[in-house]
């Protein structure tokens, strides 16, 4: 059985053509479909998809959703001395970087449970009655670690971010947040390439690469992840072996913007050095910034700045139905 947790503030998901009285209708008995439109309220689900028998958890939302959720499931699991279940994301926000990754890049929540109810069906056929329960095929995705003593507690994400990112997503976050306001916002960022603004202004930041003080503390941007290709094209960094266990992909960025705008090609792509660059896989980060933070889609305001430590996580388990 599949449990599906609706985050009803997801971009897809605001309309209603996704909530879920209607993707209840598309799975029938075959999952248990609950909306919380607050992260305080999942661990109340959690308790009700394993008491049912869930054996895999989607979750309805953004990377930010995503985020939130994986890390109440992770503390709520640990209390309750409980191995983390399958996990399948729906994509139903405006970045779907884990879905991209793991599940699928195209579709929306109801095409996505109309697949699941198809995958069940034919797990179903194949074991026939009467057998024992069928052990799900999975892929597997790291996630990082993230310690920050302002927080409650340690969270859990596919993608860190800072700096113009940060600053980015947050100015977008306050605004209208449709395409229009997304794309105004792409045309000031590269603008500001060559007319400097407050989006692309460097932040001031102390980092440790596993250890060891980069030379350079000004940076655009500073970027950790276990996906290695984010949004759109952009895939930075130069890793073409790809990040070892326990590893990530790091990137602390401290060129000029016009230099970036002129070569934005290859730096997209991670097929462009400089000394400023700091582009090579990692165990541990040690920051000191300024402003603020994003884990995954969600923004965390730090005004009076702030000092955490990104490292590996744990290995996770998705539903593979490609």
């Amino acid at each position: 059985m599949y449990g599906i947790i609706v985050n009803p503030h997801s971009k897809k998901n605001i309309g209603g053509k996704f909530n879920p009285e209607n993707l209840e209708k598309i799975m029938g008995k075959k999952a248990v479909v609950r909306s919380t439109p607050t992260i305080s309220k999942a661990r109340e689900v959690f308790s009700e998809f394993f008491d049912r028998g869930v054996k895999v958890i989607c979750i309805s939302g953004g990377d930010g959703t995503q985020h939130l959720t994986l890390t109440e499931l992770v503390h709520f699991c640990r209390e309750k001395k409980m191995e983390l279940p399958l996990l399948y994301p729906i994509r139903g926000g405006v970045m779907n970087m884990v879905s991209n990754e793991v599940a699928t890049r195209f579709g929306n929540p109801a095409t996505q449970c109309k697949k699941l109810c198809a995958f069940d069906e034919k797990v179903c056929s194949e074991q026939g009655a009467g057998s024992e329960a069928p052990t799900l095929p999975f892929v597997t995705l790291p996630v990082l670690k993230i310690e920050d003593p302002q927080a409650e507690k340690e969270a859990f994400a596919f993608t860190f971010s800072n700096g113009i990112l940060y600053k980015g997503l947050d100015e977008y976050n306050q605004g209208s947040r449709n395409v229009f306001s997304a794309l105004w916002l792409a045309i000031r960022m590269l603008s500001g390439a060559i007319v400097p603004n407050r989006l692309v202004t460097p932040t001031e930041n102390r980092v440790k690469v596993d250890g060891k003080d980069l030379s350079h503390s000004q940076q655009l941007m500073i970027i950790a992840s276990t996906i290695k290709k984010l949004v759109l094209w952009f895939s930075p960094f130069a890793a073409p072996e790809g990040a070892k266990e326990g590893e990530f992909y790091s990137l602390a960025c401290g060129l000029p913007p016009f230099e970036i705008f002129r070569h934005l090609p290859s730096y997209s792509v991670g097929k462009r050095k400089h000394e400023r660059l700091y582009n090579q896989p990692a165990r541990v980060l040690d920051i000191e910034g300024q402003e603020g933070y994003v884990l995954d889609g969600e923004v965390y305001h730090r005004p009076q700045g702030y000092q955490i430590k990104v490292m590996s996580g744990m290995t996770l388990k998705f539903l593979n139905i490609k």
